[in-house]
């Protein structure tokens, strides 16, 4: 568990694995847990600058041990085909790995939208960060 008063992760016995912080900038926050990364937008809009963005922070983090994505899109209110393109081509790069995209916390507009594009038949589609983690197990 990450505490945003120490700044520090640690593992309680019987919980989850360790969740730890491994990068921040003004678009994204990154976290591990365990082999699995979760990234997690700041952006309300996700057009062709963030989108750009978002696919470079996160295919800088992937590395050897890295068997998932968790893209957390609470704070997204709109999502443009550029960030759906950022999001197939995070996909496909992790699906080079044998690895699985998930995303979660979608508002009920982005639902939609990922209904209308098939998105949801492609990526793991979440209700929140427990549920896409676990998922990915």
């Amino acid at each position: 568990m990450f505490s945003r008063l120490t700044g520090k992760s640690r593992k309680d016995a019987g919980q989850t694995p360790q969740i730890e912080r491994v990068f921040e900038s003004v678009h994204t926050t990154a976290d591990r847990v365990g082999p699995i990364l979760c990234m997690t937008c700041i952006d309300e809009s996700i057009s062709e600058r963030e989108a750009g963005i978002l696919f470079d922070e996160t295919d800088a983090l992937i590395d050897d041990r890295c068997t998932g994505i968790v893209v957390d899109l609470q704070n997204v209110m709109m999502l443009t085909s550029a960030g759906i393109g950022a999001l197939v081509r995070l996909h496909k790069r992790i699906g080079e790995r044998k690895g699985r995209l998930a995303v979660c916390s979608l508002s009920a507009e982005l639902a939609e939208l990922f209904k209308l594009t098939r998105m949801d038949k492609l990526l793991v589609v979440a209700q929140d960060r427990e549920s896409a983690l676990a998922a990915m197990r």
